[in-house]
């Protein structure tokens, strides 16, 4: 998703096309999704002129957060957490679309124990689902969630120094909200997590799936 650069042809369409919405015109709409536009302001595009900045940003964002990593460090960690496409051949995705905030929790972990490295949440297995969290600063972790209408808790261990995990929670199948409360005050939904949803609060919510 990119901006329309303001004062083009296409912006001025993109203006015109916006405002004829609530009159359900079929060419209208064909020709919103023939320019691919999200909202007059933004549209979806491709392109390797767009695709190599967003790459770069993201693996700087990783040396931030861990400025030990090698470059071939740095590529498979972009590699192993970005998100495949459904229904899109491998040839035509690679490995899918960047995911820099799992890369970054990727990036983190490389601190610790060798055997997290390649481990990222929630972790579901069959209906079993663990949640986790890279956070130095927290002295408590909560993660709370619609499975209970948000009631109760399921606090989190440190299982090292900033990694925190929760034991396994069983979930009906479906899709599930959940953030984290951090020191009983400051609510997170998971950076680690790609999948959101709006909270209805003006902010938004990890999701997670549990299969039939």
């Amino acid at each position: 998703v990119a901006p329309v650069l303001p004062g083009t042809a296409v912006a001025r369409e993109a203006g015109e096309l916006f405002r004829g919405r609530g009159r359900a015109d079929p060419a209208n709409q064909a020709r919103i999704a023939e320019l691919k536009l999200i909202t007059p302001h933004y549209q979806h595009v491709d392109g390797t002129s767009f695709a190599a900045p967003m790459v770069a940003a993201a693996a700087a964002c990783v040396l931030e957060a861990n400025p030990r990593l090698a470059p071939r460090a740095v590529r498979d960690v972009l590699l192993a957490s970005a998100e495949p496409i459904a229904g899109v051949a491998e040839e035509r995705q690679g490995r899918g679309v960047l995911s820099p905030g799992r890369a970054i929790a990727h990036a983190l972990r490389e601190h610790h124990s060798a055997h997290l490295h390649g481990e990222f949440f929630p972790r579901v297995i069959g209906r079993l689902v663990s949640f986790g969290l890279h956070d130095h600063a927290a002295r408590q972790v909560e993660v709370f969630g619609d499975w209970n209408q948000w009631r109760e808790s399921l606090r989190a261990e440190a299982i090292e120094p900033g990694l925190w995990r929760t034991p396994a929670l069983a979930l009906p199948p479906g899709r599930h909200g959940y953030k984290f409360l951090l020191d009983g005050q400051r609510w997170l939904h998971d950076p680690d997590n790609p999948h959101k949803a709006p909270d209805g609060l003006g902010s938004l919510n990890a999701v997670v799936t549990i299969p039939e």
